[in-house]
C-alpha cells in the first residue's frame, strides 16, 4: 500500500473523512474518544512545529529500527496495540467541534510551513529531529491509523 504523505490533496481527503466522526462515535479499536483524538491530532502538527515543548526520549533504536520499521516497512499499524504516552494525549481544550476546527487548522498551518520550509528540522520524542519533509510522511501515515480506528 502507498504510503499517504501529508500532502494539500491527501489533505483534503483526511479532512473529508475526520469530518464524518461523530462526538458520539466509538472507535472501532483503541481507547480515545473523538473529542481526544481530534485533541492527539492536533498536537502531533503542534509537536511538528514546535508549537509545544516535548521531551527527547529517542535512542538510537528508536531513531533507526522502529523508524524504519514503522515508517517503511509495516506501515499498516495494528489497531489497538501501541499506545501513545499520556504526555501526546493532553486533555481537551474545548468541545468536539471545537477540537476538529483546531485540528483542521492545525493541518492546515503544518501545510504552509512545510511547503516553504521543507529542510527545516523539528524533534519527534521518539524519532529524533526530522525534517518537515519526513514529517509529511509521519502525519499521513498516523492520519490513516486514526482513519481507520474511526472506520472513515
Amino acid at each position: 500500500m502507498a504510503i499517504p504523505f501529508l500532502t494539500r490533496k491527501t489533505a483534503e481527503d483526511f479532512t473529508a473523512r475526520l469530518s464524518k466522526i461523530q462526538a458520539s462515535d466509538r472507535p472501532k479499536f483503541g481507547v480515545l474518544t473523538p473529542v481526544k483524538l481530534m485533541r492527539h491530532l492536533r498536537f502531533t502538527f503542534d509537536m511538528s512545529l514546535e508549537k509545544v515543548k516535548v521531551h527527547d526520549i529517542s535512542n538510537f533504536f528508536t531513531r533507526t529500527v522502529i523508524r524504519i520499521l514503522a515508517f517503511h516497512w509495516f506501515t499498516n499499524w495494528p489497531g489497538g496495540k501501541i499506545k501513545a504516552p499520556d504526555e501526546l494525549t493532553p486533555e481537551p481544550d474545548g468541545d468536539f467541534e471545537q477540537e476538529r476546527g483546531d485540528m483542521i487548522a492545525a493541518i492546515n498551518e503544518f501545510l504552509v510551513e512545510a511547503d516553504k520550509n521543507p529542510t527545516r528540522k523539528t524533534l519527534s520524542p521518539l524519532l529524533g529531529q526530522c525534517t518537515l519533509k519526513y514529517w509529511r510522511r509521519i502525519h499521513g501515515l498516523h492520519l490513516r491509523h486514526h482513519c481507520k480506528q474511526y472506520g472513515v
